[in-house]
């Protein structure tokens, strides 16, 4: 009887393991869930009326922000404005709700411990993710939209004062939105004589620019000045001044000018100096950041190659001296800081070889598809001019090339492949 007793126990207790193994058994296969990813779409403008009933579950009308997922595991359940509720929207506002997700099987899934909004992916770039509260099967996320985007207002008039002993003081209304800058284009018929971008004020004296006779406007336009007005305004529509006369007795000296470039192409395309720029000085010229090459007769370098003091430079169609990579008819050339032509080996992300030979017709050219021989070793370029490094297939033979150095290698072995004195694998 005892015996019985002992055995039965047995059972019982084996009864309980198994039972208690095959919950451990479930609890360690439940899912964990380590991210998220929630789309939001705004589509949204300044000065559109928005609430709670905008904020919907689905791709958006104009006026909506649509919030919605793509997941068996976990579905949104709810959404709760902010900000920006029940009143026309401001440039720049950022709407800020709450989207609650949750687990669509609880009993096997759950949200991992530490969960944050770095575990939250925003898709359509238009939103972050700024907090998380979390329990096992439910996340609520706190979102933020991107600043409301909208477009400034044009100021009301733009006119030229009758104020002062000279003619040409532009004056106009500030924008009602705006951010105080504005870009600014001085006309003389067809012809844009002066422009200026982002200037902060409601008047400027364009006299200094008038210096041949005829009828000038202004157009003015409020632009945004600040990086983060730039993500979401954009500039008003242009506003036209009434033509001001400018006879022949009123012509300006050009004194005070401030050029953006001295040079104006003709309707031949011809270059000359722009009308009160010039100082009568000859060789390299300095203005307002670019430079320019000018002839002792007067006229400019432009369009094309110029040697300099035994130094290759470039200038483009205005007479400006190009730097960096230019990209010119007969191919590819780099123009260091200076503007000076750089030969032989040269980095940028890749290394390239550029024609060192001064007698070669393709001096200071990338080269592309070559072997190239510096300092007795050999190279290869490839199609886009990069140096080849590794094994290279290279019109039917293959090639080892150093790691690094990129120099073929010889009468070697690499590996179990024998390189013969031309470098050629011998199968």
């Amino acid at each position: 009887m005892k015996s019985r007793k002992i055995y039965g126990f047995l059972c019982l207790a084996a009864v309980f393991m198994c039972s208690l193994f095959g919950l451990s058994s479930l609890a360690a296969t439940a899912s964990k869930v380590n991210s998220v990813t929630i789309h939001v779409k705004s589509n949204v403008n300044a000065g559109d009326f928005f609430a709670q009933n905008k904020l919907v579950q689905d791709e958006p009308e104009a006026g909506e922000v649509g919030v919605w997922v793509d997941s068996t595991q976990y579905e949104l359940t709810d959404l709760k404005l902010q900000s920006g509720a029940t009143r026309g929207l401001t440039m720049g506002e950022v709407i800020k709700f709450r989207a609650v997700l949750e687990l669509t099987d609880p009993e096997n899934t759950s949200f991992k411990t530490e969960f944050t909004a770095k575990n939250v992916t925003i898709s359509g770039g238009s939103a972050s993710c700024t907090s998380v509260s979390r329990t096992n099967s439910k996340l609520t996320l706190t979102i933020e939209l991107s600043g409301v985007k909208g477009q400034y207002e044009e100021p009301d008039e733009i006119w030229w004062s009758e104020t002062g002993t000279k003619p040409g003081l532009a004056k106009w209304d500030a924008s009602s939105n705006g951010s105080g800058y504005y870009d600014l284009q001085l006309r003389r018929g067809g012809t844009t004589i002066k422009e200026l971008e982002g200037f902060s004020g409601t008047s400027y004296n364009f006299y200094p620019y008038m210096t041949v006779a005829g009828k000038y406007t202004v157009k003015v336009r409020a632009v945004p000045h600040t990086t983060e007005q730039k993500a979401y305004a954009k500039a008003s529509s242009w506003v036209t001044s009434d033509p001001l006369q400018i006879s022949s007795d009123e012509v300006s000296s050009g004194a005070g000018a401030e050029w953006d470039e001295i040079l104006t192409a003709g309707n031949d395309g011809t270059l000359s100096a722009v009308e009160g720029a010039t100082t009568g000085k000859a060789g390299w010229i300095d203005n307002n950041g670019f430079w320019y090459y000018k002839f002792p007769d007067g006229h400019f370098k432009s369009n094309g190659w110029e040697l300099i003091s035994g130094q290759w430079y470039a200038f483009d169609e205005m007479g400006r001296m190009r730097t960096g990579w230019y990209d010119s008819p007969t191919g590819r050339y780099y123009l260091d800081t200076s503007g000076a032509m750089i030969a032989g080996w040269l980095y940028d992300d890749a290394w390239y070889y550029l024609d060192a030979n001064p007698s070669s017709a393709t001096y200071g050219k990338v080269l592309t598809d070559t072997f190239v021989i510096w300092n007795g070793n050999t190279y290869y370029v490839d199609a886009n001019g990069h140096m080849a490094t590794g094994w290279t297939e290279i019109r039917g033979n293959w090639y080892y090339f150093r790691a690094g150095s990129g120099e073929m290698a010889r009468n070697e072995w690499v590996d179990t492949f024998y390189l013969n004195e031309n470098g050629i694998w011998q199968k």
